[in-house]
């Protein structure tokens, strides 16, 4: 329906959820809602600021795996990521799939953003624009950064 693009299949099919599914699971402490209880538990993390998961090196806590799993390549200098037209390398997965874009030439919002804006429930349209301007203005702050370290 708003026309975002996901790398999994899953991801997608969780997306779509957001669009037609109830949210049923809502917080006790700020209302939030959500349609799954899993992004509830996580969700409740920061009121809580639980943090279960910890740096085995330097002890730093974590809310979510992801986060510790990124972290620990701080001490690591582990790149997994590699870009296979380039050879730039990132800690994060996310971080390499954004990378790509700069080769294709693809936008990473293909769709229609303030067509699509206006579609949105109100509770979402905020959320969705400030997230799609972090995401552009950062893109292109990496593509920058890249371009200046590349050979040509």
């Amino acid at each position: 329906e708003c026309g975002l693009k996901f790398a999994k299949h899953s991801n997608l099919g969780r997306h779509v959820r957001t669009h037609s599914e109830e949210l049923m699971f809502g917080c006790s402490v700020c209302g939030r809602k959500y349609s799954r209880n899993d992004q509830l538990q996580l969700h409740m993390r920061k009121h809580t600021d639980e943090k279960p998961y910890v740096c085995h090196l330097c002890s730093a806590t974590f809310r979510t795996l992801a986060t510790l799993k990124s972290h620990v390549s701080t001490h690591t200098g582990e790149r997994p990521y590699v870009c296979n037209t380039c050879g730039t390398s990132f800690t994060r997965r996310q971080n390499l799939l954004e990378h790509h874009l700069i080769h294709t030439g693809e936008k990473k919002f293909g769709f229609n953003h303030a067509r699509t804006l206006k579609s949105m429930p109100a509770r979402i349209q905020s959320k969705c624009h400030i997230a799609a301007t972090c995401v552009l203005l950062h893109s292109r702050k990496m593509a920058h950064e890249n371009s200046l370290f590349q050979p040509w």
